[in-house]
């Protein structure tokens, strides 16, 4: 770690935990939890007595089962209490945290150290274990269905006729091979598996199983089941493709979607463990309709002389613990990962995703409480980039993102948000756009936002940063500002500061900065859109860095985030120098 980074990892301790020195009350360790894990993180939560004057600090390492040496992660973070979900005593604090990059069905300790400077603490090491890839047992009893209207054994040489009378048969450890063909109407799914046994709908390899829900309010009704996996389908024609309200362990994979209102929904808790991963959803919200994008404010659009809200059609809905949502492709949305309000909401992750041409948000956020992770995803053309309206006390960690062609605000922080990080992300707004490089457009408080290495490029703009709510316990440094000259550099507090000296004298703000143009920055030669309103392919996306970047070299350690630095520092944006694009969207199947 440079002494540059090391340096940075001390502010954001001192940030996260405020008020050092200013009073005497002792922290004493209480409930501890260990989130649902997932393949490649673990989330921790830990309630705290005591600690009033808000000066104690949790340091949060990790270390594979069976080695020796620790590594750090990010310190768990404090959640402000007038941001909680999960009920916090009175006279406690909640800290939560995450550890990313983990591999997948693999055991690992982590060891949480409880610091006080006016007493108390406590170490504490924790098993913990992340969650295998999925994978079938060698002996699944295969089953056969057609579609049809009743009857059949389920072998293939007599298929179950129709997927309710296969429905009423399947027990755990069947996989249920669907035959070619169009299975009409509702299809209602009541049978659940069992840890390592689940029950599998699974289509031909080339989604020739077609559920066609005849627009009924589903196609596929899968509430209060678990360990159900649907593969290899083609979901059509309904107000929702796939409702698993209330289930849990539900896996939705290698699946095409299309020529529906909404997609994959799951959002009545209690929930556990939902994987989407390396589906394709293709929603009906056309990127110009007679001339106009359906956007904020008139989100509204007619189909087949129905009027419809764009911001009510999703790709994927989801709340829960420990949903998973990766390798996913989705286009022609209101949002492609929608926020739902139900609780509880913790121990998330999105990552990898393709998205595209979005009239709203490519990603919601939104009513997340506990460490919701959010990393590798591309989102290109959509009118805002990621949502935080609100989160509830976080941690919410968003990084190595790539946005292009983002019309409104790249990061929506609305509605009190409390807890957000933004980090190692790169986002390009269109040329000529009100506001700024990094604009927030709300009257009300932004909480507890920590924004850092993160590269914002755009071109001709009245500020850099438009940042004019009341802002509590925000903090910016080490982000570098691509584009301009702006009119001012920032509008923050409702305040506007003329140069990045200026900002940096009187509000402490940005003290690493670094300002430079969108020219040269990037290898592939992307520039800021001339037109918000021109769908960008998604190839234009590559934001790699270009040898000669000013942003080399350029941001601060975060473990987790930075591991593995080729320079003398992090490079600034989502992609360090030298590093090949991840892969977004789905994945070949193996």
């Amino acid at each position: 770690m440079s002494g540059r980074g090391a340096a940075t990892v001390a502010v954001i301790v001192l940030f996260l935990f405020p008020g050092a020195g200013f009073a005497s009350d002792d922290s004493v360790p209480d409930k501890l939890i260990v989130e649902e894990p997932t393949f490649h993180c673990l989330g921790v939560e830990w309630f705290v007595k005591g600690d009033d004057n808000a000066n104690a600090a949790v340091a949060l390492a990790y270390r594979k089962a069976g080695t020796k040496e620790w590594r750090d992660a990010m310190p768990l973070w404090r959640v402000d209490s007038t941001g909680r979900i999960r009920k916090i005593p009175e006279g406690q604090v909640l800290f939560a945290g995450s550890v990313f990059g983990l591999e997948p069905g693999a055991k690992y300790e982590l060891k949480l150290t409880l610091k006080d400077s006016d007493g108390g603490g406590a170490e504490e090491i924790l098993p913990a274990s992340t969650r295998p890839e999925l994978s079938l047992p060698a002996d699944m009893r295969l089953r056969c269905v057609v579609p049809g209207d009743g009857g059949g054994s389920g072998t293939k040489e007599d298929p179950f006729k129709g997927l309710a009378a296969a429905d009423e048969a399947a027990q755990p450890g069947d996989i249920v091979q669907l035959g070619p063909g169009t299975y009409k109407g509702t299809w209602k799914v009541t049978k659940s598996g069992a840890e390592g046994r689940p029950i599998v709908w699974r289509g031909p390899a080339d989604n020739s199983a077609i559920i066609d829900g005849g627009w009924a309010e589903r196609a596929v009704s899968a509430e209060g089941i678990s360990h159900v996996w649907f593969e290899h389908l083609s979901i059509t024609s309904a107000r929702w493709a796939l409702v698993a309200h209330g289930s849990s362990y539900v896996v939705m994979r290698y699946c095409r979607v299309y020529e529906v209102d909404n997609g994959f929904a799951a959002t009545r808790n209690p929930m556990k463990g939902n994987v989407v991963v390396d589906n394709v959803f293709e929603g009906r919200v056309a990127w110009m309709v007679n001339g106009r994008r359906p956007i904020y404010p008139e989100p509204f659009m007619v189909l087949g002389g129905k009027r419809y809200d764009i911001t009510d059609m999703h790709a994927v809905d989801v709340s829960g613990e420990g949903t998973v949502v990766a390798y996913n492709r989705m286009r022609f949305w209101g949002d492609g990962i929608h926020g739902s309000g139900d609780q509880p909401k913790c121990a998330n992750d999105l990552y990898n995703n393709e998205i595209s041409e979005c009239s709203d948000d490519g990603i919601e956020c939104d009513n997340g409480a506990q460490n919701i992770r959010v990393w590798n995803n591309r989102i290109t053309s959509v009118f805002q980039g990621i949502s935080t309206q609100p989160v509830y006390g976080g941690p919410v960690y968003i990084f190595r993102n790539a946005l292009y062609n983002i019309d409104h605000e790249p990061y929506k922080l609305h509605n009190r948000p409390h807890g957000v990080l933004l980090i190692n992300n790169t986002s390009v707004r269109a040329a000529n756009r009100e506001g700024g490089l990094i604009p927030v457009w709300t009257n009300e408080t932004v909480y507890h936002v920590l924004a850092a290495n993160n590269l914002f490029v755009g071109r001709g703009e009245n500020y850099s940063i438009d940042l004019s709510p009341p802002l509590k316990d925000v903090q910016f440094d080490y982000n570098g500002y691509a584009g301009g000259p702006s009119e001012n550099f920032a509008r923050w507090n409702s305040v506007v500061y003329p140069t990045l000296a200026d900002f940096q004298a009187k509000t402490g703000q940005e003290k690493h900065a670094v300002l430079m143009s969108p020219k040269g920055l990037f290898a592939s030669g992307a520039m800021p859109p001339e037109d918000a309103d021109k769908d960008a392919d998604v190839a234009l996306n590559d934001l790699r860095l270009a040898p000669k970047a000013a942003a080399i070299d350029a941001g601060a350690v975060f473990p987790g985030i930075t591991d593995g630095y080729a320079g003398k520092a992090p490079d600034l944006g989502a992609c360090e120098l030298g590093a090949e694009l991840p892969h977004y969207g789905p994945r070949p199947e193996k």
